[in-house]
């Protein structure tokens, strides 16, 4: 079945995990406004959603403090990126 969560990590380069860096994923990041939108879904859903993704694509997990730390300034900065352009439609 398919859900909305499943098009989030089509809105992140695939290397670097960057929210629509690339037309193409700035195609999927419309896409996945659009589908929240239609399904009220709220930013701050979305955005958990979000942080749960890229702590999971990006082994948030590791023992190492200042990979940790280096991990979450990224999610921060990218939940920021999503927020500046979402917020509008979403909340």
């Amino acid at each position: 079945m398919f859900k909305w969560q499943d098009m989030i990590g089509g809105c992140f380069g695939s290397a670097d995990k960057k929210f629509a860096g690339h037309p193409n994923d700035i195609e999927r990041a419309i896409d996945l406004l659009k589908e929240c939108n239609k399904n009220c879904i709220p930013l701050s859903e979305l955005s958990k959603e979000i942080d749960t993704y890229l702590k999971n694509s990006l082994d948030f997990s590791s023992k190492d403090n200042s990979r940790q730390k280096e991990i979450q300034n990224h999610i921060d900065s990218e939940l920021n990126k999503v927020k500046e352009k979402f917020e509008f439609w979403l909340d």
